[in-house]
């Protein structure tokens, strides 16, 4: 068997996930804040508009390799109107199966055996698992919870010189600590990694999730875009369409060639169906929903803020976002899990799942369960972990 997929660990959320399902089996009903993914489904009007085309043959064929012309061309300029710089429609952006997809294809294309990536850390486990697959190395590069979880640009850079890494991965919003990140630090990154011969790729997954007041793209002013910036996001998380699979990479047009060769391989395209839809959504009156779907989600992030200050025994909220809460504490994050579970039938993530040095975290998902669970769940941990 292939020695690199060998040596890539199996996430650690499974061992949540597989006791959690044995204690459904058992009759137990459990309130899910481990999950990441939105709690709504997509707009109902694009749904609408949608429908009509499940009788059209070309919904059931492939599309372009790169994705829909239309949906290309909607994307980059919406993405130049968020400030994220002009995008060649037909040269500089593909149309992936989500962020995952992205992400893989990113890390097939650019790194060689033996190349390493730097993931700062609390990181998205899927991220390592990719670099681990294709042969590379993770560098871990901490954040610090006494700075909020914000990057420290100083550090990233002296750690991507002296390991020389190949390329250094940014998330914000960030997953799975909730962080929007500073505009100040990340663009002092986007900076002083190119300069140091490093390449940056940006996942803006949760980029219309940004924190309130805070800005939801971390390009603005960078124009012309770099060429070794690379942005990857998810239409899924945007619009509730998880299941359907779609996602975009913006990069150079020589990197998005290569690109090509790998994401042919895999799906040859993202889902037409839901190309399709991602296309109705932007179609229609996209922003006033959005809206209100942040509205929701700040009402689940207030939510939290109230929990806060019954949490006892050392347990601290360390950052707090629309989708995810990250709480740091003096026990075992693994088994405060478990305990939660066992216990009070609550599910959360444990922070050992997001890399080295956060046994002592637990990730919380705001935007994953409906509302009164989430209200019931969010009950249940003040009384676990409360005074």
């Amino acid at each position: 068997m292939n020695q690199h997929v060998q040596r890539t660990p199996v996430p650690g959320i499974f061992a949540v996930n597989a006791r959690a399902e044995a204690r459904r089996r058992a009759g137990r009903t459990l309130l899910n804040l481990g999950q990441a993914i939105p709690f709504f489904g997509p707009p109902e009007w694009a749904l609408a508009a949608w429908r009509p085309l499940l009788d059209a043959p070309e919904l059931h064929r492939y599309t372009l390799d790169p994705g829909r012309p239309a949906l290309r061309e909607a994307w980059a300029r919406l993405w130049r109107q968020l400030g994220g710089a002009t995008v060649d429609p037909e040269r500089e952006l593909l149309i992936t199966a989500g962020a995952n997809g992205a992400y893989l294809t990113t890390v097939l294309t650019l790194l060689a055996p033996g190349d390493r990536m730097g993931l700062l850390t609390p990181f998205y486990f899927n991220h390592a698992m990719a670099v681990t697959m294709a042969g590379g190395e993770v560098v871990e590069i901490p954040v610090r919870a006494e700075a909020g979880y914000q990057p420290d640009p100083d550090e990233v850079i002296r750690v991507a010189r002296d390991r020389q890494l190949r390329a250094v991965t940014l998330v914000t919003p960030n997953n799975p600590t909730g962080a929007t990140w500073d505009p100040a630090r990340v663009r002092a990154l986007l900076e002083g990694l190119p300069q140091a011969g490093v390449r940056v790729i940006v996942d803006e997954t949760y980029l219309f999730f940004p924190g309130p007041g805070e800005s939801p793209t971390v390009f603005g002013g960078l124009e012309p875009r770099p060429s070794n910036i690379i942005s990857i996001g998810s239409f899924s998380k945007t619009f509730g369409l998880t299941g359907w699979r779609v996602g975009y990479v913006i990069a150079a047009a020589e990197l998005v060639a290569e690109m090509i060769k790998v994401h042919d391989t895999m799906i040859i395209c993202a889902p037409t169906p839901g190309q399709r839809l991602v296309e109705a959504c932007l179609a229609g009156p996209w922003e006033a929903w959005l809206a209100e779907r942040r509205a929701d989600l700040d009402r689940r992030r207030a939510a939290m803020a109230t929990i806060a200050p019954r949490l006892g025994g050392g347990w601290r909220v360390g950052a707090l976002g629309r989708f995810f809460a990250w709480l740091d504490g003096p026990a075992d994050g693994r088994a405060t899990a478990f305990r939660l579970l066992d216990e009070h039938d609550l599910v959360v993530i444990p922070g050992d799942v997001f890399g080295h040095g956060w046994e002592r975290s637990l990730r919380l998902s705001l935007g994953g369960a409906p509302e009164a669970d989430l209200m019931a769940g969010l009950e249940r941990l003040g009384a676990a972990l409360g005074v």
